[in-house]
């Protein structure tokens, strides 16, 4: 009876350990591993966008100036030298009394340019001018009168300093038909090389030294000394196109 109780109490024992290890379960099952993307692949990808984000312009272009603008291909200048000596003037009307004698002197020479690539520039003029000198007493003083035609043709080129300051330099060469009281020709050649300031588009002004020198002066066919001009010479003015 003894042994029974034993073996009966033993058996009960075993079925509650099996119980008890059975109700701790399964072990959790692992996460498969991630292998993370290198940091190269990771610095190639786009950042995510949001929906309806504008996208950030980019920075505009620097202006280069109004400097930078002028001297463009196609462009015409149309500019008036300020007259700092005769040669300068494009538009005239002079009248003056000096010793006794009266004169007045009439001045038309309209010019232009034009950049045929950029920075480089040719351009011409024609022009009339007209001089009437009376000498003496009135009633017994003596006229004379004297008639320019002229015609011209430049080049120049324009250099870039900063954006508001260039420099265009350019030479020309002037025939100059003389009538009165005989006849003539005069062949100047002139180089200016004026500083230009460009306050706004399409708008100049500056001035810079002048040198002019006769090439050729015949009137009423005797050679007349040959005469050399150099001081500083102003200019204003604007340009289209380009």
């Amino acid at each position: 009876m003894t042994k029974r109780l034993l073996a009966a109490l033993a058996m009960i024992l075993g079925l509650h350990a099996t119980a008890f290890a059975q109700d701790d379960g399964p072990a959790p099952a692992q996460s498969p591993s991630v292998t993370p993307a290198p940091p190269s692949a990771l610095g190639a990808l786009p950042p995510p966008s949001t929906p309806g984000q504008p996208t950030p312009a980019s920075p505009a272009r620097a202006s280069s100036g109004a400097a930078g603008e002028f001297g463009d291909a196609g462009q015409v200048v149309i500019a008036v030298d300020v007259p700092f000596q005769n040669e300068a003037s494009q538009l005239g009307f002079v009248r003056s009394t000096t010793m006794g004698s009266t004169s007045t002197i009439v001045l038309v020479r309209p010019s232009a340019d034009y950049f045929v690539t950029p920075r480089v520039s040719v351009g011409g003029l024609i022009g009339f001018a007209r001089g009437d000198v009376a000498f003496g007493e009135p009633g017994v003083s003596s006229e004379s009168s004297i008639t320019e035609l002229m015609v011209g043709v430049r080049a120049g080129y324009d250099v870039r300093m900063t954006e508001l300051v260039s420099i265009w330099g350019r030479i020309e060469l002037i025939y100059k038909n003389l009538s009165g009281g005989g006849s003539g020709h005069e062949l100047p050649v002139v180089v200016n090389v004026p500083i230009l300031l460009h306050p706004a588009p399409h708008f100049f002004l500056g001035a810079g030294p002048m040198f002019s020198r006769d090439l050729i002066f015949r009137f009423g066919g005797t050679d007349i000394p040959k005469t050399t001009d150099y001081g500083l010479q102003g200019i204003i003015g604007g340009y289209i196109g380009g």
